[in-house]
């Protein structure tokens, strides 16, 4: 049972993998092999023609294209695949030219066929004979005769008239009835020739659609490789460098520390973050006594213009920190050198910069 659901993986394997082997071919063909094309032109004498060819993959698929224009415009489009034509335009439109309609025609004026007309002439000419010979009792007889016999004639003319319209009505009918079917027919033709191209063309881009959706789903899974190996790249270096620091002896020297701590590191480490802390405090102290003094003695209305002297505080504390935090790793390198003279003298600096500089913010905003 296993070895039969085997072979069966295995065709089926085989199976995918030709149809991969033959999908691949055809991308490659396609993005490889260039289409050539060929178009000359012609002008004369209000005549203009337009002849172009279209080949691919050495002729395997080739078409012929030929626009006229002289009064009215015609097109000729054929498609040849291995030199079998598979479309052309011109043969479809012969073959609706060829469907004949059937003629049909009646004159009313032919002699009638059972000879009525013939035997009243013959009648009439034989009673005007005998009445050059007979007296004038036979000719008045032969009158009457020849007038019942005229009567009968017109009568018959009259009925054979009426048949003649009747078929003539009958006949147009008929032909009115045949060109309604012809072109029942012809729109007939063209409305599968319209399916025929439809699907075709729905064909072509349902293979277009497939084919672009499959280029969107390898660029997808190349997308998802990259990021993924980019992921991996990431973690990699992330623990290379946790891993170097971990080994550092400053690294290990700050876990000792923290494994057995001592009041004398902790107090120099509160020294160290004294001066950030009062800057920090002080900054809402200040902030605090402003909204409070506004609200006292100004109102409420009032507190939005403190949003100005928030900003322009701002830029001063800044200024000030920027002082202390510029000098700070100086001040540490000589202090830890033993260099006391270079300290003192960048201490007194930022001093006299900060007195000045505070100096002349006050100045200013009491001249504004």
């Amino acid at each position: 049972m296993i070895s039969v659901i085997l072979t069966i993986l295995k065709i089926l394997g085989l199976i995918l993998l030709i149809l991969l082997g033959i999908l691949i071919l055809v991308v490659c063909l396609v993005l490889f092999i260039p289409v050539r094309y060929r178009i000359e032109g012609d002008y004369q004498s209000s005549k203009a023609t337009v002849s172009s060819r279209v080949t691919w993959l050495l002729h395997f698929v080739s078409a012929r294209i030929l626009m006229e224009y002289e009064n009215a415009f015609s097109l000729h489009i054929a498609v040849r695949v291995l030199g079998i034509p598979i479309f052309d335009n011109k043969k479809k439109a012969a073959k609706k030219k060829k469907k004949e309609s059937k003629e049909a025609g009646y004159n009313p004026e032919e002699p009638s066929p059972d000879g009525t007309d013939t035997e009243i002439q013959a009648a009439s000419t034989d009673n005007s004979g005998n009445s050059e010979s007979n007296n004038e009792e036979s000719a008045s007889w032969q009158r009457s005769d020849l007038e019942e016999l005229e009567l009968e004639g017109t009568k018959v003319r009259e009925t054979k008239g009426e048949e003649s319209e009747i078929l003539e009505s009958e006949i147009l009918e008929t032909e009115i009835e045949e060109a309604e079917i012809e072109e029942a027919e012809i729109k007939e033709v063209e409305i599968e020739e319209s399916k025929n191209e439809a699907d075709k063309k729905s064909l072509f881009e349902k293979l277009y659609i497939i084919f672009g959706k499959f280029m969107q789903f390898i660029e997808n899974i190349q997308y998802t490789f990259h990021k993924l190996c980019d992921t991996i790249v990431k973690i990699r270096d992330n623990l290379n460098y946790y891993l170097d620091l971990l080994q550092k002896q400053s690294t290990t020297r700050a876990i000792d520390t923290c494994n057995s701590p001592s009041l004398s590191l902790t107090w120099r480490t509160m020294k160290i973050g004294l001066s950030s802390g009062i800057t920090e405090f002080s900054a809402g102290i200040v902030i605090f006594l402003f909204n409070h003094a506004i609200l006292t003695y100004l109102g409420e209305e009032f507190i939005v213009s403190y949003t100005i002297v928030t900003y322009v505080s701002t830029i001063i504390v800044m200024s000030m920190a920027g002082i202390a935090q510029g000098i700070q790793p100086l001040v540490s390198y000589y202090y830890g050198k033993g260099i006391p003279g270079k300290y003192h003298r960048l201490l007194k600096y930022a001093l006299t910069f900060g007195t000045v500089f505070s100096i002349a913010a006050f100045l200013i905003s009491r001249g504004i």
